[in-house]
């Protein structure tokens, strides 16, 4: 198709058709966008805009704007992206052109997503959707649909993503759209990893990888190869998920796609890093800052920072963490990436606890905290309302910590998840008790070994036990830490582990008496 284009190009440059010259241009772009070949793409699409400006073809106008959107878009380059797209919505709008303006708005909500602005990219989606189901176009209507999944993914508001991403696949289905099915499957694929649903999550890639192999598109195979490995990693299956990756990334080096092939290499890092072959990790990282580098991804290059700086914190050598992870922020907020800000805050919140700075801890979790909170996050809000409770613990700073540790408690509990609220349930029963207020303490700890029990969280139970046991000891309740004891042994002899201290020592007390 390149070379085609290529050859109507130079025709109709030839014989002074500068109109046929533009769109083959704007074919060009596109081809060239494709892969990966950002700045022969941006040249071209420019260069076709000049034309249609200079001919008043608003029409060619708003179609090549809404090229370049896209080709800024896969640089990071958001504010142009979002120039681009808002005047090409103009120029269709006023033209009348629904299908353009219905265009426009869907890779605008995308660049919105890419910065975390995750209420104007729903706007914009759902108004794309709505434009493109009034007009008839399912394809479209298909695309935005899938689009408003992932929008929702990025907010971890999976059972919504879900609906969005079936309803996508099925209208790529019925209109016999194959590609447009398994990306959609691919989506799912994600969304059931997202909420540990590893078997239906392996099921969906494995579809959509058989789709794209029997349709030859060699860079969509490779993508599901890519979520392949990341839920074989998922389940600590190494050797699946290396060899699925590995793939991945020989399909991507061979078509030329540098983008995809930083990816594959930043899923290996992160895969030998869950291994402790910190070597390879480190090797596979800094490749793929080399492949981002060579595209000029600021938004990979950030996300890759960030993962070395971590492994580099795991070896306990924080302050190359810190540098990294200083650089990752700087980037991250060039490009508007809110959801990169939090994630290189929460790992320099660990370099900072690690170095006794528990005061700028705190600070960076908030940050992280905040961004979540905006980007609509309630499990990432969370965990980090978790560790800034921890933080505070430490800091001796009781009052802090309880509100923290309550904010996190009542969000799990408003998303059902159960054995988050149990994980606070804990931490507010370690907190009482150091304060001494053991009353409080035995009163969380039982509510925590409830809620695991109603969830069939064997390990929650047992770790609500051993603080019932302590506190139960310091008010001198030895009957009911005598219960406690018996019950936590049952579990022990019914799954086979072994007893934990407090249960050891409990026992022997007990035994001693």
């Amino acid at each position: 198709a390149e070379v085609a284009l290529r050859d109507a190009y130079n025709v109709h440059s030839r014989i002074g058709n500068e109109q046929g010259a533009a769109n083959a241009l704007d074919g060009l772009g596109n081809a060239y966008g494709a892969q990966s070949k950002f700045q022969e793409a941006e040249n071209a699409l420019t260069e076709a805009c000049k034309i249609h400006r200079r001919f008043s073809s608003e029409l060619g106008v708003g179609k090549a704007l809404v090229g370049l959107g896209e080709i800024y878009k896969a640089q990071s380059r958001n504010q142009e992206a979002e120039n681009a797209l808002k005047e090409a919505y103009e120029i269709h709008s006023r033209i009348g052109n629904m299908q353009g303006r219905a265009n426009a708005l869907s890779c605008l909500g995308e660049v919105y997503r890419l910065q975390s602005r995750n209420q104007e990219s729903e706007k914009a989606l759902s108004e794309a959707h709505e434009i493109h189901s009034v007009i008839g176009n399912d394809l479209g209507a298909a695309d935005a649909m899938g689009g408003l999944g992932e929008t929702y993914r990025a907010q971890s508001r999976n059972q919504e993503a879900e609906n969005a991403l079936r309803e996508a696949h099925e209208i790529h289905s019925r209109i016999g759209n194959e590609r447009g099915a398994a990306n959609a499957l691919v989506g799912l694929g994600h969304v059931h990893r997202a909420q540990s649903k590893y078997q239906e999550a392996e099921k969906a890639f494995k579809e959509a990888h058989v789709i794209h192999s029997r349709m030859g598109n060699e860079i969509d195979v490779a993508n599901a190869l890519e979520g392949l490995g990341g839920i074989y990693r998922a389940q600590s299956k190494y050797l699946e998920a290396e060899d699925a990756l590995k793939k991945a990334h020989e399909t991507y080096s061979r078509i030329g796609n540098a983008l995809r092939v930083g990816s594959a290499l930043h899923e290996l890092g992160l895969l030998y890093s869950d291994q402790d072959m910190y070597e390879e990790a480190r090797s596979s990282l800094c490749q793929a800052l080399t492949a981002y580098d060579r595209v000029e991804s600021a938004y990979g290059r950030a996300r890759t920072l960030t993962a070395l700086a971590q492994l580099y914190q795991e070896e306990n050598q924080s302050s190359q963490a810190e540098v990294l992870l200083t650089e990752a922020l700087t980037i991250s907020v060039s490009i508007a990436h809110k959801e990169g800000q939090a994630n290189a805050s929460v790992i320099l919140a660990q370099v900072l606890q690690s170095q006794s700075k528990y005061g700028e801890a705190a600070e960076a979790l908030t940050q992280a905290e905040a961004i979540f909170a905006r980007m609509g996050d309630n499990h990432r809000r969370a965990t980090v309302l978790d560790r800034l409770g921890d933080v505070y613990h430490t800091q001796a700073k009781y009052t802090e910590a309880e509100e923290s540790y309550h904010l996190a408690q009542a969000i799990y509990s408003s998303t059902s998840d159960g054995r988050g609220a149990a994980v606070e349930l804990r931490s507010l029963g370690a907190l009482y008790g150091a304060q001494g207020r053991h009353h409080d303490a035995e009163e969380q700890f039982a509510q925590a070994r409830i809620a695991s029990a109603g969830i069939a969280d064997d390990d929650g139970e047992l770790m609500a036990l051993d603080g019932l046991m302590v506190t139960c000891g310091f008010q001198h309740k030895f009957a009911e830490m005598r219960s406690y004891c018996l019950a936590a042994c049952e579990i022990y002899a019914r799954t086979g582990n072994p007893v934990s201290e407090i249960c050891a020592d409990v026992l022997g007390l007990i035994q001693d008496s």
